[in-house]
């Protein structure tokens, strides 16, 4: 059950809506990002966007792994600019003229 009373499709697993939903907002969006994620889910749950089982097995297993790399990369930006803001205060002094 999602909030406000909804149901997930049985289609869907949650971990496709989490996947949805992080990507959107990643990408910096604030609000309407479930609902977002559920459009999306739609439009690639479409009958004319689907390939044979097996190819679509393997480029959600490359999606995943893509995914997987995406949020290491953005952790590792995340830790390097909180390193090099505490670096940076750490290390300042005042100036004498």
């Amino acid at each position: 059950m999602i909030s406000g009373g909804r149901t997930r499709s049985r289609t869907a697993p949650t971990s496709e809506i989490t996947i949805c939903s992080w990507s959107i907002e990643r990408a910096g969006r604030k609000r309407g990002i479930e609902a977002e994620a559920d459009r999306l889910r739609d439009i690639f749950r479409a009958e004319w966007a689907h390939q044979p089982p097996q190819v679509e097995d393997a480029l959600g297993k490359q999606m995943l792994a893509l995914l997987i790399q995406l949020n290491a990369a953005c952790t590792a930006v995340d830790d390097l600019a909180k390193a090099v803001q505490e670096r940076s205060l750490s290390t300042r002094t005042p100036r004498s003229c």
